[in-house]
């Protein structure tokens, strides 16, 4: 199965992820921020899940510190969930 890092500032959504991923047999990793990450985590991760709207850093500007990182092709995908009010 796939290596998959998740970056989410949300740490509700990480576990959820997490949970959900790693049910169907993935190995996952998950940081609140961009600033936690490493080169060798990113060297490691098949995939990367970014949320566009972190605080300080978005999902954008970790993406390219991370093309930055490395010349290995991982894929990335950016997430985003906003909670509207009622």
């Amino acid at each position: 199965m796939a290596n998959i890092l998740a970056v989410d500032d949300n740490i509700e959504l990480c576990k959820l992820i997490r949970t959900a991923l790693e049910r169907d047999g993935h190995r996952v990793e998950t940081r609140l921020s961009g600033a936690e990450l490493t080169e060798q985590l990113c060297h490691w991760a098949d995939c990367i899940l970014l949320d566009v709207m972190m605080p300080g850093e978005d999902g954008f500007a970790v993406c390219r510190r991370i093309r930055g990182l490395t010349d290995a092709p991982i894929p990335v995908s950016y997430t985003h969930l906003r909670a509207h009010e009622t």
